[in-house]
């Protein structure tokens, strides 16, 4: 299998960040050495712990809206409001009143 990598692909600006690779698995040898070329540090098999994923936000309106990972809006959803949180599971958000996002897949928004 052929891999292609560059600089452009990845839009990474080498002059002003440091890109960094992490993965929870051993990566392809081939895969590291492309990575060390390019200038990226690489960390694998990195023990990665639990976290809560389920985002509580408060809209604009006050209504209480929990997004999980594979939800459309989940990582433009950014917690800063008093009330705002993470929780564990969907029943911990719905017990702290929070209501699934209306627009969770994508064709799922009203017509």
């Amino acid at each position: 299998m052929a891999v292609r990598l560059s600089f452009h692909a990845l839009r990474i600006d080498l002059f002003h960040r440091q890109p960094y690779l992490y993965s929870s698995t051993r990566l392809a040898p081939r895969i590291r050495d492309i990575a060390l070329t390019m200038g990226i540090k690489v960390t694998d098999n990195l023990v990665m712990n639990d976290w809560p994923l389920v985002k509580c936000n408060i809209a604009a309106d006050g209504e209480r809206i929990y997004h999980l990972p594979m939800d459309q809006q989940y990582d433009r959803v950014k917690l800063a409001k008093p009330g705002e949180c993470y929780c564990w599971t969907v029943a911990e958000a719905e017990a702290n009143g929070f209501r699934r996002a209306k627009r969770w897949v994508t064709g799922s928004e009203p017509h």
